[in-house]
């Protein structure tokens, strides 16, 4: 068993070593090898003039002189005797130019020695005992456990930036790793072994478990520390989620060719070579897919990182290099946990704000943890043109920074993303026609096969054929475009139909998406083009940086200007979305989505329409939002009693009251100021709806005290809000939306925890 312990410890330094380091050690005859070491490294500090008292190591290097004899006869004859001592050396070398690191390991191997057994007791002769002996196994155990951390520390990319967080982390494995050797080293030297060493194992275990738990802790609170000054909030999750729901699109045994062109092998190889590739094509070309693709396929591969941001629809229209280095961070921490502990030393107990030009500083450093980076930006066009040149510039001086980092933007070919990438290296995707079109006859083959077997084989295969030439013909490499018209065709009834279908096939997306509007609205009400119209609002014009969850905009196509308020009779049914298929699908974490940026762009259109009206659109999110607000007023002044709460509740007859709490103010405001004649003097729903909430509002706070209904009412703001002016004329609404915002903006300023009841509104 004690021999067991020795080769065990033994392994796992023996991982931590290069094949040239293993031959160094096995082949160290003695601590004098290490002694000539130490004197060389002294001789060349003092050269330099950076002597660092290596006299430390004394106590060390005796007491494994010491052990010498007795770990001899232990390890009767096997290789691991060298593994005491030949490690200092490497460790030494390594780290000698690195000041604070070289301070750190002196004092604790100067620990470490001093902790280790006198032996004075024992004269030459040592006891030839199984007690004697797993001690000594303990003893030499942990000598080479230090070791081997000590070799993590100094062995990883980058590990002169993290030495000092990753010691942090190693402080309380450290202090459990002596104070084992300090109890071991007092069990021998009192020759107390056949009274103790029963209990030696106990508390050696509760000591490393000790030491382990405490680990976690603090990476725990560490990382909760972390994530919380990042405010990367959901974003991570959705960003994974999105990840998946792009590879879900794709089509088996297609896109297997981007690996292999010449563009993505450059930018794949390692070493030399532009920084910054440029993946182009037109909107529906799959840019999207083939991204997440090629991220799973990076991940496949365990020696290569790959981080990652998809823009999209959701995306805040502000500072988005800010928000795509957040989730670049989050990724590496990911990926290496131990770099927590530096954001945490580093930005957390600094207090720094986590600004652009913060997390551009933090950034680089934690790229090099890593032997070799690939990041993808996607999407960069369905965001302001005006963020374009700041994304490119901060992303791309990444790969300018850092030599083991590449990075590659997947956009559209538009003036200000052409104007700071044109001279970088692009993947076309209109010159891959040719692997473009076996694709896409992949994908119409499977889709046509399934639509044949779905009507029991009655489509003749010359039909099927024509379809399928068609669409092969005038796809011109928009994979979105080859799902739409698969759509289209999917929803004829007749062979007949089919036949017109393949006649009158829309020439781009837009067209596509008029037929397939215009196909719904035929077969539909016209209450439920108006649902559909309004979850089209909804979506376009929603707050937040997620999408709304299926519920949410379930309940929002029920309400508007003439339905203000939800009950089980008027609750939609869960498949009420469908209608809207397949402008919108499924998102990340039960969201629903639009299928493409292009579906906005086709809503408020002029030539179709437009769809949809913006102004009607935030007419009705205002009147929803209210009404859920006060639904909810009601609910609480029927004081019907802790079931009816549950019951209400429990149906989803409120889904929709956080998002509304949070954004009705904002949406309101919108409103107001796209309807510049609005009647203000009672004709308006929207001011009758705002005024109601107001009366309602101010006489459930009447009924909780007259104090808190005259602190809104006699509310002075501290700041003008120009927004709010044509509300003057409504006293009660204007202090109620003036309270509730400037406590909102307060709260998200400052980032403190609030003092108690510090908003006087309900909200």
């Amino acid at each position: 068993m004690s021999l067991a312990i020795i080769e065990k410890a033994c392994e796992r330094l023996r991982k931590q070593l290069s094949s040239d380091e293993r031959v160094t050690v096995q082949n160290s005859a003695n601590i004098d090898d290490v002694r000539r070491a130490i004197s060389q490294i002294e001789n060349h500090l003092a050269a330099s003039q950076s002597l660092r008292n290596l006299d430390r190591l004394t106590p060390f290097l005796d007491a494994i002189d010491r052990l010498t004899k007795p770990i001899d006869i232990l390890c009767n004859g096997t290789p691991f005797m060298p593994f005491a001592w030949a490690p200092l050396k490497l460790i030494l070398l390594t780290a000698q130019h690195h000041v604070h690191a070289f301070d750190k390991l002196l004092s604790a191997y100067g620990s470490i020695g001093l902790a280790l057994p006198r032996l004075a007791r024992y004269g030459e002769t040592f006891p030839d005992n199984r007690q004697f002996q797993q001690l000594l196994a303990y003893l030499y155990g942990d000598i080479i456990e230090f070791h081997t951390q000590a070799f993590r520390l100094i062995r990883k990319p980058g590990w002169k930036t993290f030495f000092s967080s990753g010691w942090g982390r190693f402080e309380h494995k450290f202090d459990a790793l002596l104070q084992s050797i300090t109890q071991t080293s007092e069990l021998i030297d009192k020759e107390t072994i056949s009274l103790d060493i029963s209990l030696a194992h106990e508390w050696r275990q509760r000591s490393s478990e000790h030491a382990a738990k405490q680990e976690k802790r603090m990476e725990f609170e560490q990382r909760e520390a972390v994530l919380r000054w990042l405010e990367v909030g959901d974003s991570k999750s959705y960003q994974e989620d999105k990840l998946e729901l792009l590879r879900s699109h794709c089509c088996e045994g297609t896109s297997q060719w981007l690996t292999k062109t010449q563009e993505i092998r450059a930018w794949l190889r390692t070493g030399k070579g532009h920084s910054v590739t440029w993946f182009r094509g037109k909107p529906g070309s799959g840019k999207s897919v083939l991204c997440s693709q090629l991220i799973f396929f990076l991940r496949s591969d365990p020696n290569r990182n790959c981080l990652f941001f998809f823009c999209d629809f959701h995306t805040k229209g502000y500072a988005v290099a800010a928000q795509i280095l957040r989730s670049l961070c989050i990724q590496m921490v990911d990926l290496a946990p131990e770099l927590t502990s530096f954001i945490y030393d580093e930005c957390v107990m600094s207090r720094s704000n986590p600004s652009g030009s913060c997390l551009k500083a933090i950034v680089p450093k934690l790229m090099t943890a890593f032997q070799d980076i690939r990041i993808i930006i996607d999407g960069i066009d369905e965001v302001s043109s005006s963020q374009h040149r700041e994304i490119i510039q901060t992303l791309a001086s990444l790969g300018e920074i850092q030599m083991n980092c590449k990075i590659l933007f997947a956009s559209q070919n538009i003036p200000t993303i052409f104007s700071s990438l044109k001279s970088k290296p692009q993947l076309k995707l209109g010159e891959k026609a040719l692997s473009i079109e076996k694709d896409i006859d992949l994908i119409v083959t499977a889709s046509l096969q399934e639509l044949s077997d779905r009507h029991g084989g009655g489509i003749p295969e010359s039909i099927l054929a024509r379809i399928k030439k068609s669409i092969q013909a005038r796809a011109e490499g928009m994979f979105l475009w080859v799902y739409l018209i698969l759509e289209i065709v999917k929803g004829e009834g007749s062979v007949d139909d089919l036949q017109t279908s393949i006649e009158s096939l829309p020439e781009d997306l837009a067209g596509a998406y008029n037929k397939i509007l215009t196909n719904i609205t035929r077969n539909s009400s016209a209450n439920s083009i108006s649902k559909q119209r309004r979850v089209f609002g909804w979506m376009m014009f929603a707050r937040g940086n997620q999408p709304l969850q299926k519920h949410e905009l379930r309940l929002a196509m029920t309400l508007h200007s003439e339905c203000c308020v939800v009950n089980k009779e008027t609750k939609p049914f869960p498949n009420a979305l469908d209608i809207c298929h397949p402008f919108v699908e499924n998102g990340p974490r039960g969201s629903v989505v639009f299928i493409h940026s292009t579906v906005p762009k086709f809503l408020l259109d002029p030539k179709f329409g437009p769809v949809i009206d913006p102004i009607q659109c935030h007419r009705d999110i205002s009147m929803a939002s209210m009404g859920q607000i006060l639904q909810g007023i009601y609910l609480l002044l029927e004081q019907t009693g802790p079931s009816q709460y549950y019951h209400q509740t429990g149906h989803g007859l409120h889904a929709l009251l956080p998002y509304a709490i949070e954004y009705w103010a904002e949406h309101l405001l919108d409103y107001l100021d796209m309807v510049p004649d609005i009647d203000f003097f009672g004709q308006s729903p929207v001011i009758r709806k705002l005024l109601e909430l107001c009366d309602e509002h101010n006489r459930i706070l009447s009924s909780r005290g007259p104090d808190m209904a005259q602190h809104v009412s006699n509310y002075t703001p501290s700041k003008e809000n120009h927004r709010l002016e044509r509300l003057k004329c409504f006293p009660a609404a204007f202090n109620l939306l003036h309270c509730f915002i400037e406590v909102r903006q307060t709260a998200n300023t400052t980032k403190l925890q609030p003092p108690s009841n510090p908003d006087p509104t309900l909200f």
